[in-house]
Order: structure tokens, then sequence, then C-alpha cells
């Protein structure tokens, strides 16, 4: 069976037929029908496995997943995986072992949020860790509020990375929406009139996605907690302090 897990809820998206597969070990009266059953048995499962594959593939173009996740009898699993397509193998988040006549679905919805969760908590760290690195090398790359509302100002933000569950208070231009992390009564940028923003950071994500930039939520605790929030930019910037 193949599952869709999206928003916490595990739904099947598609059922596909077994009927072929049988276990490796099934033999006949001899050793040697035994020895010709199991390559029968790994012939039918070796080609059962590049079918879903291949239709794992079909839905990857269809629907564009952003992670794959495989379950079953460890044999089986390892077949799959073997199948997979460069594409599938570049999302997939984890394998988990079960016996599917005895599992339920709350259980392969148990193992999709642990999966999915740790694979986020890794992605997270990795960003955060690569955020540190490019910054600490001079390279394309700011830590800290008002450097990072200096850089979106001037639409070089290519990913803003903001510490979840902070907010900080500020001001925003009514007209050009330039964003200042201290009380001004006039833009600096057009002269027009500021006005108070309960929270700089939702104002700086609507920034830096209208410049064509993307915004990543970081759950984890990283080194990110103490600066909140950092950007990886497009080109050099000048920052005043």
């Amino acid at each position: 069976s193949i599952f869709r897990f999206y928003g916490g809820e595990l739904e099947s998206w598609e059922e596909m037929a077994e009927e072929e597969i049988r276990k490796s070990n099934y033999g006949g009266f001899s050793g040697y029908e035994e020895h010709k059953n199991r390559n029968r048995a790994d012939e039918v499962a070796g080609k059962f496995f590049k079918i879903v594959a291949g239709r794992l593939h079909d839905l990857l173009k269809e629907n564009d997943f952003d992670l794959l996740l495989l379950g079953g009898p460890r044999q089986h699993v390892d077949g799959l995986h073997a199948a997979i397509h460069p594409d599938l193998d570049q999302r997939l988040a984890g394998t988990f072992t079960v016996d599917p006549a005895t599992t339920t679905p709350a259980n392969v919805a148990e193992y999709c949020e642990e999966l999915a969760a740790a694979h986020d908590q890794g992605h997270e760290e990795a960003l955060v860790e690569r955020l540190f690195d490019t910054a600490r090398s001079g390279g394309l790359a700011v830590l800290g509020l008002h450097r990072v509302l200096e850089a979106a100002n001037q639409k070089a933000v290519d990913r803003v990375i903001i510490q979840a569950g902070r907010t900080s208070p500020g001001n925003q231009c009514s007209a050009c929406s330039w964003l200042v992390d201290h009380d001004v009564a006039s833009c600096p940028a057009c002269g027009e009139d500021m006005r108070k923003v309960p929270d700089l950071l939702d104002a700086l994500s609507d920034v830096v996605r209208a410049s064509g930039g993307s915004v990543s939520n970081v759950l984890a605790e990283t080194p990110l907690a103490e600066d909140e929030v950092g950007a990886l930019l497009r080109y050099a910037v000048r920052v005043t302090v």
C-alpha cells in the first residue's frame, strides 16, 4: 500500500497487488526445488519492487511530495530502496520495519510522524550550521535582526531563517514597506510615515517573500536561538551598526 501523510493525518493513496510475491524460503521436495523456487521468488519480488518504484516516481512527478518513507518487512524495504529512482532517494527521510499482517494505520502514522520530525530537525540543524559557517567566513550571510532587516530592505535576502516562537516589535513604512527595529517618524528610504508593527519577524517574512526570497522557521533548539534570525543573501550588502 502507498499512504500519504499530511498535516498529521495518514490516508491511503494507492493499493498495489502483491499476488505473486511469496516468502523467499518456500520450497519443494528437494534442495534443488527449494533453490529453484527461491530464485523464482526473488525474481518476482525484484520485478514487483521495480513496479512499485516506478509508480512512486510517477506520483512524485504528478504531486511533487517532499519526503518519502519506506516501511514493511526489512527484506522488502531494502529491495524497494534499491529499486527507487535517484529523485526519490533524495527525498528518502527514513525507513521502518513492520509486519503488514499485524500493523495498524495508527502504528504507521506514528512511525511517519517520528521519522518526519527527526528529518526536519536534522534539516534545520544543517541549515543553521550552513548559515553560521557562511557568516563566520565572511560569505553571503548575516546574523541578528538589525543586519537581516537592512539586507531585506535592500532586497538581498535569498532565505531568511527564523527561530520559531520569537517576536520583536518595530516600525514599517506604510508606503515602501521599509523595516526598522527602532522608533522613527519618517521612512529613511522614501520619507513617508512609519507605522508600528507588533512583530517585525512577521513583517520581515512578508517583505522577503515579496522580493522572491524564502522563509524557514526553525523549531529545533540551535545556536540561532541567541541571534533569533539570520539570512542567506543573494549578494553582498552594506550594513550599518
